[in-house]
C-alpha cells in the first residue's frame, strides 16, 4: 500500500501514448474427493495469477499485473469462481496503483462467484490513487446460500510519501452484492473534480489520505456484529489517527475505516482480518507470507 517503487512520470506517459491494455484474468476452483483443486485458469497479460504453497492458505491464488499498474485507458476484467465446497484466499502481489491519465478513463471490473458450501477470501493488498488519475472499478460479489465470503479494499488517496494529494481528476468505485443472484446492498465512491474541498470538508473525509473497507457476507454474518466492534475496539483504544465502524444487516457484515495514516490502516485491516478469519472460519489467525513483504 506504500508508494516507494511507484514508476515515473515519464515512464506512465509514454506507456498511455501507445495505447490502453486489455487484461483479463479467469479462475475457477472445484472441489473433488475432499480437496480443493484448480478447475480453469485463463490469463492475458499483463493479469496473471500464480499459486504458491503459503500456510495461510492452502489454495492461495495471487493475482499480478506485470504492467505494475493502471493507466488511462486500460480495462481490465477479473473473474473468480469458487465452486461447491471449495476453500480459496485470493491476494494481490502488491498494491494496485492508478497513474495519472491523460484524459482517458480506466476500466476494472471484478466478479466473484462463491458457491454453496464454498469459502472464499478476497484479501486486498491495497489501491494507490495518483492525482489526475481517471477510474471506474465494479466490484460484483455473487454469494450463494451456504455459501461464505471474507472481502476487503484498502485505498490511499494520493502518493503520500511523497506529499501528494488527489487535487483533479476522477474515481468511480462500485460495489455491489447479491445474493442467490438478488441484489442486497449498493455502495458507490464516486468522486470527480474539486477533490481538495471533498477531503477537507468534516462531513466528507475530513482530511483524511486513506479508506478501508471489509466485507462478510454468509448466512450467519449478522451474529459475529460483536466480534467485530470489539476488535475495532482494541484498535481505537491504540489509536489517534483512525475512525473505525461495524454495522450488521441481512446476511451481510460490513466494517469500514477512515485514516490520516494510511501505515495505521493497512496495520490495522491486516489485524482485524487474521483474526475475524480465524474466529468466523477456524482458519489460522495470520495472513499470507506476501502481505508482509
Amino acid at each position: 500500500m506504500l508508494d516507494g517503487d511507484s514508476r515515473s512520470e515519464d515512464t506512465v506517459v509514454d506507456a498511455q501514448k501507445k495505447g490502453p491494455v486489455l487484461g483479463r484474468l479467469d479462475i475457477r476452483f472445484c472441489t473433488q474427493n475432499g480437496t480443493t483443486r484448480l478447475a480453469r485458469l485463463y490469463q492475458s497479460q499483463p493479469l496473471r495469477a500464480l499459486f504458491p504453497t503459503d500456510p495461510a492458505s492452502d489454495n492461495l491464488a495471487i493475482w499480478v499485473n506485470t504492467a505494475g499498474g493502471v493507466v488511462g485507458g486500460d480495462r481490465h476484467y477479473v473473474n473468480v469462481e469458487c465452486g461447491e465446497e471449495s476453500a480459496v484466499m485470493v491476494t494481490g502481489q502488491a498494491a494496485e496503483k492508478i497513474y495519472r491519465s491523460n484524459g482517458a478513463t480506466s476500466q476494472l471490473k471484478q466478479t466473484i462467484d462463491v458457491a454453496p458450501g464454498s469459502w472464499l477470501e478476497w484479501l486486498p493488498q491495497g489501491t494507490i490513487l495518483f492525482d489526475g488519475c481517471r477510474l471506474r472499478r465494479t466490484n460484483r460479489f455473487n454469494v450463494s446460500s451456504g455459501g461464505r465470503l471474507l472481502a476487503g479494499e484498502m485505498i490511499t488517496f494520493g502518493r503520500i510519501a511523497r506529499g501528494e494529494k488527489l487535487r483533479h481528476g476522477l474515481i468511480r468505485d462500485d460495489w455491489r452484492l447479491y445474493r442467490d443472484g438478488k441484489l442486497l446492498w449498493v455502495d458507490c465512491l464516486h468522486i470527480e473534480d474539486d477533490m481538495e474541498r471533498i477531503f477537507q470538508k468534516s462531513a466528507g473525509f475530513c482530511n483524511s489520505t486513506a479508506m478501508g473497507l471489509c466485507l462478510y457476507a454468509a448466512d450467519d454474518a449478522s451474529k459475529y456484529i460483536n466480534v467485530a466492534r470489539q476488535i475495532l475496539m482494541e484498535q481505537s483504544n491504540a489509536s489517534k489517527e483512525t475512525e473505525s465502524g461495524a454495522s450488521a444487516f441481512n446476511r451481510f457484515l460490513l466494517i469500514r475505516w477512515l485514516t490520516r495514516n494510511p501505515a495505521e490502516l493497512r496495520m490495522n485491516f491486516g489485524t482485524f482480518w487474521a483474526k475475524f478469519r480465524s474466529i468466523v472460519s477456524g482458519n489460522k489467525a495470520i495472513l499470507p507470507s506476501l502481505w508482509h513483504i
